[in-house]
């Protein structure tokens, strides 16, 4: 079988190369990302080079809250968890961000606020830390948790949540 594959792509594939590696061990892994990045074209940056991102900054907003809130709350936190951005305002010296976080139960509710308020407030200082290295500004972040019943399984909910076609953003 395999001279078959290798006679097959022989002619396609001049440089073809077997590259033995292992899932559980990770053996011959760098060597095959090695060979992939030497094989793949040169070309121009299809972004300047200060641009990380090409997503909108309150999508990145949404998406560091989320992030820590799958950090400091692990195995609890529900999958169907989403933030949505409903304030964002820039002053001069200062960016104010009002962001929901979306769970689908009241016991999920609980989870993300925690024991009088501390994994939200936990939650939102290490979010506003990591916004303010972002966006090299103060930041001011409001965070509140709001229950939409099952908001994942319907078309409706998903739009509500920013998730959508004419949603270019979570957010």
């Amino acid at each position: 079988m395999l001279q078959l594959i290798d006679s097959e792509f022989r002619e396609a594939v001049p440089n073809l190369q077997m590259i033995p590696i292992s899932a559980k061990t990770g053996e011959g892994v760098p060597t095959l990302l090695e060979l992939i990045v030497e094989s793949l074209p040169k070309g121009p940056p299809f972004f300047p080079e200060d641009m990380h991102t090409d997503q909108p900054e309150r999508f990145l907003a949404s998406e560091i809250v989320r992030e820590k809130l799958f950090h400091q709350l692990n195995q609890e936190l529900p999958y169907s968890v989403a933030v949505r951005i409903e304030e964002w305002r820039e002053e001069k010296d200062r960016l104010f961000i009002n962001a929901v976080i979306l769970v689908e139960r009241d016991s999920q509710k609980g989870i993300v606020v925690g024991a009088k308020g501390s994994k939200i407030k936990s939650v939102g200082t290490s979010a506003r830390i990591a916004l303010q290295k972002i966006f090299d500004t103060k930041v001011h972040l409001e965070l509140f948790v709001k229950v939409e019943q099952d908001w994942s399984k319907s078309e409706k909910g998903m739009r509500k949540a920013g998730y959508g076609k004419n949603n270019s953003y979570p957010g």
